[in-house]
């Protein structure tokens, strides 16, 4: 009789061949050769790409120019949300009565001591802004009031951002640069640049700017050499009153003005200047450039 070890180790020798016969007959597949990469591409898909890195190259050469004036990026720039834009006449609604009144004559000459222009003009919006129905309530609107109301929007949004896209671009270096950040943002691009080359001419400017709206200067000619910043500061300090003159050939000028300075639309504050301002020109409280 066998001995139990024996029995063992030739269960074990058993065991060994089987595996081995089942590995030569199912042999692990061999990995398939992996797809070459085309080498050449398609000529569309080069002028492609060209593109994409010269658009890429423009815009992070614009954000470097409007991160020197201390700009937003134009990556990052918000924009209105039909909630904020809704709600821009009730904010400036709830404004007080001293920032609302027009500017008069000594204010005007105070202001041009110091080198300050101070306006309120139309929102300038990609989209022309449009009063909500809370507003035409408000302001007892009829129909073809509001398609009035509609096109001096327009017809000031159109006006201002032909004025002002021009100097965006020698600001920032190039028009395209100016169609991307947007002619909002580029009226503070346009008075930082102006700051930072040369603050004294900066404010010699805007100085300029307010004496003329006092009477105390004449406007300059069409086609003088005037800096950027007076001509930006020329075309908002006088915005608001074009935008009254559009609304009056068609509405008569007593509704005209009743409604270009209602709180109820929308209207955009800023503050063209060349260095720090003095609160007491706003009776104890600066005054800053936003909305």
């Amino acid at each position: 009789m066998a001995k139990p070890w024996v029995i063992g180790l030739v269960a074990f020798l058993s065991g060994g061949v089987a595996a081995s016969g089942a590995w030569s007959a199912f042999p692990p597949k061999a990995p398939l050769p992996a797809k070459a990469e085309p080498v050449e591409k398609d000529a569309k898909d080069d002028d492609l790409l060209k593109a994409n890195a010269n658009l890429t190259a423009s815009l992070h050469e614009c954000d470097r120019r409007l991160a020197e004036l201390g700009e937003r990026p134009v990556g990052v720039q918000p924009a209105p949300t039909a909630s904020a834009t809704a709600s821009a006449g009730e904010s400036e609604r709830r404004r007080g009565p001293r920032e609302r009144r027009e500017m008069t004559k000594e204010d005007w000459e105070r202001m041009a001591e110091s080198g300050v222009v101070p306006v309120r003009i139309p929102c300038i919006r990609d989209t022309p802004w449009t009063p909500s129905e809370r507003a035409v309530d408000r302001l007892g609107l009829a129909p073809s009031d509001v398609d009035v109301l509609k096109d001096a929007y327009a017809a000031s949004n159109k006006r201002m951002q032909e004025a002002i896209r021009p100097l965006c671009a020698q600001a920032l270096g190039s028009p395209e640069a100016a169609e991307k950040v947007g002619a909002s943002q580029c009226i503070d691009v346009i008075n930082n640049t102006a700051r930072k080359t040369n603050a004294d001419d900066t404010k010699a400017a805007l100085s300029r700017v307010a004496e003329v709206q006092a009477g105390k200067r004449e406007a300059p000619k069409a086609g003088a050499s005037t800096p950027a910043v007076e001509q930006l500061g020329l075309l908002l300090a006088t915005e608001q009153k074009t935008f009254e003159n559009d609304l009056a050939q068609k509405l008569g000028p007593e509704e005209a003005h009743r409604l270009a300075n209602a709180p109820e639309l929308c209207a955009e504050r800023r503050m063209l200047r060349a260095g720090e301002i003095d609160p007491s020109m706003f009776g104890g409280r600066q005054r800053g450039g936003g909305r």
